[in-house]
């Protein structure tokens, strides 16, 4: 199994990029086309991207410090599916106070090693278009 790991500063709060990470419509902003989120250990995730629509589980919820989601591993993984909603793999969102801003650090692990170079391609598209939707140009 294979992991891949991005990482990127925001000018936000650690707080206002956390509500990035767990409110529906931001997520549907830059994780998915349509992103349905229970922000709690235990809740449901649901992304549908170009169609598809994969379904997880939040593992572990700590506000404004982590997050750790595992994709469901019974599910149909199409072709074109997007990397970064690869069935049984997790991924994990830790962010770091700084001063005036944020470091938010991403892990995408339990990933097929094949499918390593698409997944990070994908993650740092997805990280970019979160800081672009936290830091809009002026």
């Amino acid at each position: 199994m294979a992991e891949v790991r991005s990482a990127i500063d925001v000018h936000r709060s650690p707080a206002a990029v956390f509500t990035a990470l767990t409110d529906p419509a931001r997520l549907s902003r830059w994780l998915g086309d349509s992103v349905r989120f229970e922000s709690r250990a235990g809740g449901r995730v649901a992304a549908t991207e170009a169609g598809v629509t994969t379904t997880g589980h939040v593992l572990e919820v700590v506000p404004a410090r982590r997050l750790l989601i595992a994709w469901d591993p019974a599910q149909p993984a199409p072709a074109d599916a997007p990397p970064a909603f690869a069935p049984g793999s997790r991924l994990e969102l830790t962010l770091a106070p700084e001063e005036g801003s944020t470091h938010l650090s991403a892990i995408h692990w339990y990933l097929r090693a094949e499918a390593a170079p698409a997944a990070q391609r994908d993650l740092d598209l997805r990280l970019g278009r979160l800081r672009a939707l936290l830091e809009p140009a002026a």
